[in-house]
C-alpha cells in the first residue's frame, strides 16, 4: 500500500507498506448426498442427488473397498473436463453409470479465482439399477431379439436367434416355445428348450441355435430371452408364420443299377431312400409309356417298407424305363425324390442242361 501527499500539501515524498496477502473467501462443503437410484432409458444406469446445493460440484466414483477412491479436487474451470458435474437446483443426475454397481458421490464447492475450495462431502455406498434389456437402438449396437422370418423343422444348423445390449452380449436364459396357434391360444405356449447364457467379455451378442424336432412342424415358435446378471427384463421374438416342413435332403437309389443291362424282366428292383431325416415316406412306381408320359403302377405290384420299396418288371415293361418315387412323409418334411432305370432287358435264358 502506498500514500503520496496531496498536490499543494507542506509534504512530499511518498510512504509504502506491505499489507499481506489476500485470502480467497472460505467455502462450506454442501451436505451428504442422498442418492436415488432410478432406470434409465439409455445406456447404463442413473443415480439421482436429491439434496443438491446449486452451484456445488459431485462426481460418482466406482466404490473399492480395498483403495482410497477420494477424487482430486480441481480448479472449477476444469471440473467438467475431470468429471465433476455442477448442480443448478436441488436435484441433479448422473446418468451413464454402469449398471448393478456399488457407486459413492462425492461433493464439493471448487476453486475459483475468487473462492477457495471446501472439504469433500461424501455419499452413502449406493448400488445402481440394473439395466433395461430393451434399452438403445440399433445405431448404438443394440439390435433386440432377432431371428429368421421363415422357420424350418431341423433346417440345416438350426434356427439361429440373436440379441444384442449396445454392443454387448448381456447374460439371460433362453426359452423356447411352441403353440398350435399364433396367439397361444388353446392349449397355450409349450417350453421345448431352456438354456442359459453367460456374459463373454468379448461377445458382441448373445446366441442361441435350436433344431426344431419334426413334431412340431406346423406349430407356431416364439423365443423369450430372460435377462439376468447386470440386467433386467425379457424380449420376445415371435414369427407371424408357422414352422415349416423341411425339403427332403436324401436320395432314391435303384438296384441293380442299369450297368451292363442288369435291369431285366422278372428280376426284383429295389429302390431306397438314403435320407435320415423321413423314414415315413410314401413309394409310388411308375412306367413310361409309348408317348413318353408316365403312368402309375398298381399298389399291388410293388412292396413298400419305410425307405426301402422293391418291384418285380413284367412283360409290359419290357423296352421302358421305370421311376421309383419317395413322397416325405407326416414327420416334417416335404417334398419328393425319385430314381429312374434305364430300358428294361429280356429275361435271362435258362441254359438246357448238356445231353
Amino acid at each position: 500500500m502506498t500514500y503520496e501527499p496531496a498536490a499543494g500539501s507542506d509534504f512530499q515524498g511518498e510512504r509504502t507498506k506491505l499489507a499481506g496477502r489476500v485470502a480467497k473467501t472460505a467455502t462450506t462443503a454442501p451436505a451428504n448426498p442422498v442418492l436415488s437410484p432410478q432406470t434409465n432409458t439409455e445406456r447404463g444406469s442413473t443415480l439421482n442427488i436429491t439434496n443438491a446445493v446449486a452451484g456445488a460440484w459431485y462426481i460418482p466414483v466406482r466404490y473399492d473397498s480395498s483403495a482410497d477412491t477420494r477424487p482430486e479436487l480441481a480448479m472449477e474451470s476444469a471440473a467438467q473436463a475431470a468429471g465433476w458435474k455442477q448442480a443448478d437446483g436441488t436435484e441433479l443426475e448422473l446418468s451413464g453409470l454402469d449398471a448393478n454397481t456399488d457407486y459413492m458421490v462425492y461433493g464439493a464447492c471448487l476453486e475459483t479465482g475468487t473462492k477457495a475450495a471446501s472439504q469433500l462431502s461424501t455419499s452413502a455406498k449406493t448400488r445402481t439399477l440394473k439395466e433395461e434389456i430393451t434399452a438403445g437402438a440399433a445405431d448404438s449396437g443394440s439390435t433386440g431379439l432377432t431371428g429368421p422370418a421363415q422357420l424350418k423343422a431341423m433346417d440345416g444348423e438350426g434356427t439361429p436367434v440373436s440379441i444384442a445390449v449396445y454392443g454387448k452380449a448381456p447374460t439371460g436364459t433362453w426359452h423356447w416355445y411352441v403353440s398350435k396357434t399364433a396367439e397361444g391360444a388353446g392349449d397355450g405356449w409349450k417350453i421345448i428348450r431352456t438354456e442359459t447364457h453367460e456374459e463373454a467379455a468379448d461377445a458382441a451378442q448373445a446366441s442361441d441355435i435350436y433344431k426344431i424336432p419334426y413334431e412340431y412342424s406346423g406349430y407356431y415358435l416364439k423365443v423369450e430371452f430372460w435377462a439376468s446378471g447386470d440386467y433386467t427384463g425379457k424380449e420376445i421374438y415371435q414369427p407371424s408364420v408357422a414352422i415349416a416342413d423341411r425339403e427332403l435332403t436324401g436320395s432314391v437309389a435303384i438296384s441293380p443299377d442299369s450297368a451292363g443291362g442288369n435291369q431285366r424282366l422278372f428280376e426284383k428292383l429295389t429302390a431306397s431312400y438314403t435320407g435320415t431325416d423321413d423314414g415315413n415316406g410314401t413309394w409310388t412306381w411308375q412306367r413310361r409309356e409309348a408317348d413318353n408320359s408316365w403312368s402309375n403302377l398298381s399298389a399291388e405290384l410293388y412292396t413298400a417298407a419305410g425307405p426301402e420299396s422293391s418291384y418285380t418288371p413284367t412283360e409290359r415293361d419290357f423296352g421302358r424305363m421305370l421311376k421309383a418315387v419317395y413322397q416325405a412323409g407326416s414327420f416334417g418334411c416335404t417334398g419328393s425324390k425319385e430314381a429312374e432305370t434305364g430300358a428294361i432287358g429280356k429275361a435271362v435264358q435258362n441254359q438246357p442242361a448238356a445231353p
